[in-house]
């Protein structure tokens, strides 16, 4: 019989055999086991005792506590058999004392929810709670802030506002939707481990906790991927949007198609408008990009509702009627607070790691061959400095690796 069971170095899952376990149990203090990841040395006592031995989540067995919060197994076995198609998921160790918004704004909005807006305002119709943005300075715009939503800028101008945002959470760079997964088991994890720390939350006098989130599925194609932006954007972006692109048989030829995109693209640009990107040009390798981070987290962004001022109607392409009618800064959604989301929360345990067979590297796996595909491409040594002369008129640093961690 197979046994899973936990590295207590890397963390990661692994599987031994009970026949071998029991060979090795007549003398257990002359054995040791092998981590195959990290090559980590377990006396083989410790292994046999099964304190890192992973369970079922029906075979949980938390101890209760004077707490009248659920443990996570409870939680989890909730999210599973209630889960269908249209749930998404966040997970986190605690919950923000800041409002539930997207990385590319945090630090940036007032704490105090704002209030002159009427409900017709609301540029997506859903929203129950905005918090205004704060107008830029140097306390809340950092250069390295600054430099991550020039490149957000560069993937839109270049992309378009879906794709963008896709290649921006991969990246790493921040994007406007808010991280999330279509997997319980993967925001359970997120919900216990602590990647800043690199360990798991045995105990907290903050409780964790799980957003679940109920979405609809965009059409995953390339007319979709074309047509949609900031406007228009749905709630929810996944991966399918992704392998909405053309596929191809390796990233050597996912990279030439970039770059015959560019030049494409660049010709649309001297068309008269509106400007059509040619995305049916882009190629991805979809058995290898099943290897990239966005495919083992299940990810997918939640895009928050705003609340849009007068400025947005004296852009290019103005908003929908109506749409942008506030005076001062705009405002952005508290994700938290609204109608299509459910908050749990759950006590920290030590024993939450054994019911949740996934480890940090399966998650955040360290050949992300998309990832070093996005590098390349962006890199200033290939083609960000004149995609920035010929876009925009300068020459500038559209990123590169560095950016890209």
């Amino acid at each position: 019989m197979r046994i899973l069971y936990r590295c207590p170095e890397c963390h990661s899952v692994l599987i031994r055999d009970s026949e071998l376990d029991a060979m090795i149990a007549v003398a257990p203090s002359k054995a040791t086991y092998e981590c195959s990841i990290c090559h980590h040395f377990t006396p083989a006592s410790d292994i046999l005792s099964g304190k890192y031995d992973l369970q079922r989540i029906d075979q949980a067995r938390v101890p209760a506590l004077r707490s009248s919060l659920p443990s996570l197994p409870e939680v989890l076995d909730k999210l599973e058999q209630e889960h269908d198609p249209s749930y998404v998921y966040r997970g986190q160790i605690r919950e923000w004392r800041a409002p539930l918004i997207p990385s590319a704004n945090r630090g940036m909005v007032s704490p105090e929810p704002a209030t002159a807006w009427l409900p017709g305002m609301r540029l997506r119709g859903r929203g129950n709670m905005f918090h205004e943005q704060l107008p830029p300075s140097p306390s809340n715009l950092t250069k390295e802030k600054a430099d991550r939503i020039d490149r957000l800028c560069y993937l839109v101008e270049l992309f378009g506002y879906p794709l963008a945002q896709l290649l921006a959470q991969q990246c790493g760079i921040g994007s406007e939707g808010l991280d999330v997964t279509s997997s319980p088991s993967v925001a359970a994890f997120f919900a216990i481990y602590d990647f800043a720390r690199n360990i798991f939350v045995d105990s907290s006098d903050e409780p964790g906790v799980i957003y679940r989130f109920r979405v609809q599925h965009k059409e995953a194609t390339i007319e979709n991927l074309k047509t949609i932006n900031f406007y228009s954007c749905p709630m929810y972006l996944g991966f399918s949007q992704l392998q909405a692109l053309a596929s191809c048989d390796s990233w050597h030829t996912a990279v030439d198609s970039f770059f015959q995109y560019h030049v494409a693209f660049g010709e649309a640009k001297l068309k008269e408008p509106p400007l059509v990107r040619p995305l049916e040009l882009l190629r991805l390798p979809h058995r290898e990009l099943a290897r990239s981070r966005i495919a083992c987290q299940e990810a997918g962004l939640v895009f928050p509702d705003m609340i849009l001022t007068k400025f947005y109607s004296t852009l290019g392409q103005p908003p929908p009627a109506g749409k942008a009618e506030k005076e001062g800064m705009p405002a952005i959604e508290d994700l938290s607070a609204g109608d299509r989301t459910e908050k749990l929360v759950f006590r920290h345990s030590s024993e939450d790691k054994r019911f949740i067979p996934l480890s940090p590297l399966q998650l955040f796996p360290q050949q992300d061959p998309f990832l070093t595909m996005l590098a390349t491409f962006l890199s200033p040594a290939s083609i960000g400095k004149w995609v920035f002369l010929t876009e925009y008129g300068f020459v500038a640093d559209a990123g590169g690796p560095e950016m890209l961690r």
